[in-house]
């Protein structure tokens, strides 16, 4: 039981860098749909 509670704690912590760099990713998709959606609306005008 306490074998397979650690392995669950490490599979945790594995996860945690995969987790930001999620994060990261939809950050950017975000700014990068937001800076272009003002961009073309300044291209427009």
């Amino acid at each position: 039981m306490l074998f397979i509670y650690s392995n669950l704690y490490l599979l945790k912590l594995l996860l945690i860098p995969f987790k930001k760099i999620y994060y990261i990713l939809i950050k950017k998709i975000y700014i990068d749909i937001y800076v272009g959606s003002i961009f073309k609306i300044t291209l427009n005008k």
